[in-house]
């Protein structure tokens, strides 16, 4: 165990848990990277009311990154973001999270 390092609890499906975890980062923040994320096999809505592929591997990162902004060293800090193959393929339509409008085709969109 490495004193320098403390783990904790975060739900990126989840927009109060993300809060809750910035919330509590009170140390200049060096490096970020936006990794985590869900495949296609979630379905259903989020507490949130969202498609929970989209909130994890979107959303929860968006909104991690802008809450940790301020806590970023302002010497130095490395940020990553890394995302799936299929996001780039098909892009994201703002009009149409849930597919109600083109429809989802799990191949396509989840890759």
């Amino acid at each position: 165990m490495n004193d320098n390092v403390t783990a904790m609890m975060l739900d990126l499906a989840s927009l109060e848990s993300v809060r809750e975890f910035a919330g509590k980062i009170d140390v200049p923040v060096y490096a970020l990277d936006n990794n985590a994320g869900i495949s296609g096999s979630s379905s259903g809505q989020t507490v949130d009311g969202l498609d929970p592929v989209f909130q994890s591997n979107h959303l929860g990162h968006f909104l991690l990154t802008n809450l940790l902004l301020p806590k970023f060293d302002k010497n130095f800090c490395r940020l990553l973001t890394l995302e799936e193959f299929s996001a780039q393929i098909n892009g994201t339509r703002k009009d149409d999270f849930f597919f109600d409008i083109r429809g989802f085709q799990r191949a396509l969109h989840i890759g």
